[in-house]
């Protein structure tokens, strides 16, 4: 087994390397997608509440800006859930499957940057 250090949070992830030819691709693969995703260490400095958006606005599109990641609001350049092989099987896309974490990193930092009393109108969301 290979542990690697991740520094953003702080853990180690460990990794089981595959018995094939393609190991060093799919050990690639995983610190690529181990190093896309971003995780939010710098909260909002304010709670969004109902008298300060453009503040907190100003806010969450600068870092977004900042961090190259606009095209989630929007859902830009959102890669396909599946994959299809040389014989016609689904494969799941490890695109998405990155996109999808990063997508719910960035709900929750957005969520935790909201007061109660707005928090409870984004329920179900």
């Amino acid at each position: 087994m290979i542990l690697i250090w991740y520094p953003e949070p702080k853990v180690f992830f460990p990794l089981f390397p595959l018995m094939t030819s393609t190991s060093s691709s799919t050990f690639a693969l995983c610190m690529a997608t181990l190093s896309n995703v971003h995780h939010f260490n710098t909260p909002i400095s304010l709670k969004f509440n109902d008298k300060n958006f453009l503040v907190w606005k100003q806010q969450v599109l600068a870092t977004l800006r900042g961090l190259g990641l606009m095209h989630y609001l929007d859902g830009n350049n959102m890669p396909s859930e599946f994959l299809q092989s040389q014989n016609n099987q689904s494969l799941e896309n490890p695109a998405y499957s990155n996109y999808h974490k990063q997508d719910q990193l960035l709900v929750a930092w957005l969520l935790a940057s909201m007061s109660f009393s707005l928090l409870t109108k984004m329920v179900g969301l």
